[in-house]
């Protein structure tokens, strides 16, 4: 926007604000209320930009329309993405190259990435490659020794890779 310049912005400390709140509701919650924690934190930082930062928002309804519609794309093609895969992971082809991408030799982890990588490919999407891979190859590596915790970690770094 090239009219930003042109008016007050908040201070960069009133941007640590949120993250502090964020961290303190996370540490408060997490042992009463597990997972849920997160969500409740992660609310309590958006109320506290809202409510810190309420001065500077200009025109609050075109934010909101146009992160909802940037919501709703990304959830549109992460659904299509997963959807595809799920039919590529039914053809015969698709087996064979898990079949083949399983047994790379060499260190386990590094037969894990080069799969997760290829499999990604081949659906089209790094997170729609682990929902699909995972199933399938994990077993595989687990019962080989992997640690499911570097295997996780490996995966997730290379399905995007």
């Amino acid at each position: 926007d090239p009219h930003i310049a042109d008016r007050a912005l908040p201070s960069a400390i009133t941007g640590l604000i949120p993250l502090l709140v964020v961290l303190v509701l996370s540490f408060l919650l997490h042992d009463s209320l597990g997972h849920l924690a997160l969500i409740i934190a992660l609310g309590g930082g958006v109320l506290t930009l809202m409510i810190i930062n309420y001065r500077y928002f200009i025109n609050m309804q075109n934010a909101i329309t146009a992160g909802t519609t940037g919501a709703l794309v990304a959830i549109g093609n992460t659904a299509a993405v997963v959807g595809f895969g799920s039919i590529a992971k039914s053809t015969e082809a698709f087996q064979v190259a898990v079949e083949v991408m399983t047994h790379i030799p060499g260190n386990e982890l590094i037969g894990a990435a080069i799969a997760i990588s290829v499999i990604a490919g081949l659906t089209g999407s790094a997170s729609g490659g682990q929902v699909i891979a995972l199933p399938l190859l994990a077993p595989h590596y687990i019962d080989q020794g992997v640690n499911p915790e570097e295997l996780h970690r490996v995966v997730s770094i290379s399905s995007g890779a």
